[in-house]
């Protein structure tokens, strides 16, 4: 049988998370050495990943996982215990493991001298336990061949079904001199890979036998999971060589063998001839010998599945032009509402003396055409009403589909976040500190567009957190903290975002420090730096180049970092923001929109064109006139419930032009808060809220501060989505 592709992608989907578990529990079992549950989940991964790996001829990977379990199989015995050597032997196990799957991926195959020195490491850790290299596992296997009575072999029968053919090229077979067996697994029920459990066994089979026959079929094995498996082999091999080779404790909990001779063939020949031969799907139900009635089959309840990402890349970008059409028979309803509106004032009195109207010389005629044009009128109306409902019914619907495919994409921040653990580990290690890692909130959402663009920012936070602020364990001691730093990392939802903060207890940033490297660094003029406000110096270590480190290290120093984090969470459409205080630690808080697809907007005019606010940006929408705006060194101010509000004009700031000399005309100011600040935008006109499709704009084609992306709008025409937070940081420089 050739493994299909569809095997081969399965396996490698769940050992890549499986590999993800291992890496997680062996740091935790390297905490508390009696964690069993962590014990037992490696061992069962490990096991996993060996089977798997057996089935499909991945032999550089099952016969590393095969040491990795003997290895486990001593600790879950508490024969040795997970020092922090063995823990890193281990760790660099499943760091070659991955790279196995990786290489596999592309169907090459991933042998290095690393991978014989770790082999070399995991049999030394036998040794020292006393173990023989050869350590064989115990086997759990019934070896012993029943006594052959009628109504066994006849439940036998029943079981596979032999025809006349099948009978013929069995008795040829034993002729020849061919071991043929009949071979019984039952299989695990609580085994990880149980529904492939079949098909490694297979696989493991054709290495050593010719499988005549399989009850039932591996076409009904793909839909099914049958607890006990027929197997009808011909082989040169005795029992015992097919018991070592297809025997895996953990998919296997019995085997039954069965020798086939001529005088058990003329048996079920007999049989054959008195009954008349059933099809294979009526005859899973049968049990196997020895065995009360019981169900055996259980239908695969698939509470999940898998999709290809760009499959439902390819949905959005689908419910994204039902948002536009959407958007295009709203537009429509409102004109379509005016008409109605202006027919009902316009016609209320012609209306009621409809009946009146002379449309014909003869009067019964006249009488049919009034009430005909007075019916139509009332189906007019109708017509209006029932537009409106089913425009009410779209907009439902279609934004009920919208939620539903929006959360297809949300994944676990875990993702991203179970990578870390082992990174903390390590870096810590090379920098002899101690670092207690805590991660909070895994099961936050967040879109899995952003996950990979993540990574790399909180690389760069954790490092920093390292390396600059925690301290050795001589300098916490000495200044009476812990000798163990503590760095957090922590996800949570608020309102249209996702917050991530990270923190640590370290030495925090000395802003007069700090201030003194701005000044011997030029990067801004000493005037400038010297009025500085301690939360604007801050800020200052997103600047490209400006570093706080006092020497390079291997890690950081090089003035490289925090403005990376900074300019790519803005790519992401989100901000960042650092807080620190000396000797206490410090912390980055990123914000991110929930999703970078389909935002929730405000439609706006400025110059005859349309402009989107996203709805996340805003406070609230006022109306002000000129007469109320204000100029403060030259910035616009205007004075709102007693608090003055820093104020940019859109006209101005995208096109150079001076707003209204009209006093009494009214200004649209859209109040958006930045940085714990409230700050208004002056638009000429508000249209209303729409959900968009965001479209990427060519930076080489525009290239406008204010401008991140655009939409298509309900009548068809493009409108940019305003950059709030760059416009407001460009005018007033705050970073």
């Amino acid at each position: 049988m050739d493994l299909s592709l569809d095997l081969k992608n399965d396996f490698l989907t769940e050992a890549f998370e499986l590999v993800d578990s291992l890496e997680k529990n062996l740091l935790s079992l390297e905490k508390d050495q009696t964690n069993e549950k962590s014990i037992n989940e490696i061992f069962r991964v490990a096991h996993t990943i060996k089977g798997g790996a057996a089935t499909l001829g991945y032999n550089e990977i099952k016969e590393l996982t095969h040491l990795m379990e003997d290895v486990l199989d001593l600790v879950r015995k508490k024969k040795i215990t997970l020092d922090h050597s063995r823990t890193n032997i281990l760790l660099q196990c499943k760091d070659e493991i991955e790279r196995m799957l990786l290489e596999r991926e592309k169907d090459n195959v991933y042998i290095s001298e690393k991978t014989e020195s770790l082999k070399k490491a995991l049999e030394n850790i036998k040794k020292s336990a006393g173990l023989s290299i050869e350590k064989k596992s115990e086997q759990k296997v019934e070896n012993v061949e029943p006594e052959r009575k009628s109504q066994e072999l006849t439940e036998i029968f029943e079981f596979i079904k032999l025809n006349n053919f099948e009978l013929s090229t069995l008795s040829e077979l034993v002729s020849k001199g061919e071991n043929v067996f009949l071979v019984f697994y039952e299989f695990n029920e609580n085994y990880e890979m149980k529904d492939v459990a079949p098909f490694q066994v297979y696989a493991l089979l054709n290495d050593v036998a010719n499988v005549i026959k399989i009850v039932p079929s591996l076409q009904e094995l793909e839909n099914i999971f049958v607890k006990k498996v027929c197997f009808i082999i011909s082989t040169k091999k005795n029992k015992d060589e097919i018991e070592r080779k297809t025997y895996l404790s953990e998919m296997v909990n019995k085997i039954s063998f069965y020798s086939v001779n001529l005088d058990l063939i003329n048996t079920f020949s007999s049989f054959l001839g008195k009954k008349e031969q059933e099809t294979v799907g009526e005859t899973i139900d049968k049990k196997a010998p020895g065995e009360k009635k019981e169900e055996e089959i259980q239908k695969r309840g698939l509470t999940t599945i898998r999709i290809e990402s760009y499959k439902v890349d390819e949905l959005l970008n689908l419910v994204g032009e039902l948002i536009i059409a959407k958007s295009a028979f709203t537009e429509l309803y409102d004109i379509i509402e005016k008409v109605e509106n202006s027919f009902r004032m316009c016609l209320k009195e012609f209306l009621s003396g409809v009946s009146k109207l002379n449309l014909s010389r003869d009067n019964k005629d006249n009488g049919e055409k009034n009430l005909i044009l007075l019916d139509s009128f009332n189906d007019l109306f109708s017509l209006f009403d029932n537009y409106r409902e089913n425009i009410q019914k779209l907009t439902r619907i279609s934004s009920s589909l919208q939620e539903s495919v929006m959360s297809l994409r949300m994944v676990p921040i875990q993702m991203i976040f179970s990578r870390f653990p082992r990174l903390v580990r390590d870096m810590a290690e090379k920098m002899n500190k101690k670092v207690e890692f805590v991660i909070e909130g895994v099961e936050t959402e967040i879109d899995k567009s952003i996950v990979d663009d993540l990574f790399d920012p909180l690389i760069h936070i954790i490092r920093n957190s390292l390396d600059h602020g925690i301290e050795s364990p001589e300098e916490r001691k000495a200044l009476g903290k812990p000798e163990t730093g503590r760095i957090v990392l922590k996800a949570y939802q608020e309102g249209d975002s996702i917050v991530i903060e990270a923190s640590d207890d370290g030495r925090g940033v000395d802003i007069e420090m700090l201030k003194k490297k701005a000044l011997e660094s030029k990067i801004i003029p000493r005037e400038l730096v010297e009025r500085m406000s301690p939360k604007e110096l801050v800020a200052l270590i997103f600047l490209p180049g400006f570093s706080t480190a006092k020497k390079v290290t291997e890690l950081s120093g090089r003035g490289v970092g925090m403005d990376v984090v900074k300019k790519k969470i803005e790519e992401l459409g989100g901000r960042v923001n650092f807080s620190t205080a000396k000797n206490k630690g410090s912390k980055v808080t990123i914000r991110l929109p929930l999703t970078l697809a389909i935002i929730q907007a405000l439609l706006v005019v400025v110059s005859g064109m349309h402009f989107l606010i996203p709805i996340a940006s805003i406070q609230e929408t006022v109306i002000i006139y000129k007469d109320e705006l204000n100029y403060i060194d030259g910035k616009l101010i205007f004075n709102l419930r007693d608090n003055l509000i820093p104020t940019v004009s859109l006209k101005e700031y995208f096109y150079g032009e001076n707003f209204t000399d009209d006093k009494n005309k009214r200004i649209y100011c859209i109040i958006s808060k930045f940085k714990d600040k409230s700050y208004g935008l002056l638009v000429d006109e508000v249209i209303g809220e729409q959900d968009v499709v965001i479209k990427p704009l060519n930076s080489k084609l525009v290239n406008s501060t204010g401008i991140s992306a655009a939409a298509i709008i309900g009548n068809g025409n493009i409108a940019f989505i305003v950059d709030v937070d760059k416009i407001i940081s460009s005018v007033y420089k705050t970073g």
